[in-house]
């Protein structure tokens, strides 16, 4: 459910641009997973350090409540560059939150 709600900050998922529905939830919800993973606010990769989002950290017990988990958790989701990239490292090594509010733009 952390990939559906938005708390109206860039470091929050995307706000989605259609309503929930009962018949395709867990693909929309996958869906914002890999959004949220495979943009700057979720995971990214710097000189071989991984940087996550804060909400991992602040909702850890959601996310397998070990940093093993919540990695594994992040690789689920993680895609081309990002997955090559976190395959070749085993650990998370910060974490950023993005506090601006999103923008109607």
């Amino acid at each position: 459910m952390h990939y559906a709600l938005n708390c109206a900050s860039v470091g929050c998922p995307n706000l989605v641009g259609a309503a929930y529905n009962a018949d395709t939830l867990e693909e929309q919800l996958r869906d914002n997973a890999v959004a949220f993973v495979n943009s700057p606010h979720g995971a990214r990769i710097d000189s071989q350090r991984a940087t996550v989002s804060k909400t991992y950290d602040w909702f850890h017990a959601d996310f397998g409540n070990t940093d093993e988990a919540e990695f594994h958790h992040i690789l689920l989701y993680a895609r081309d560059d990002l997955l090559t990239s976190l395959r070749t490292i085993d650990e998370i090594h910060d974490v950023a939150y993005d506090w601006r509010l999103n923008d109607t733009k």
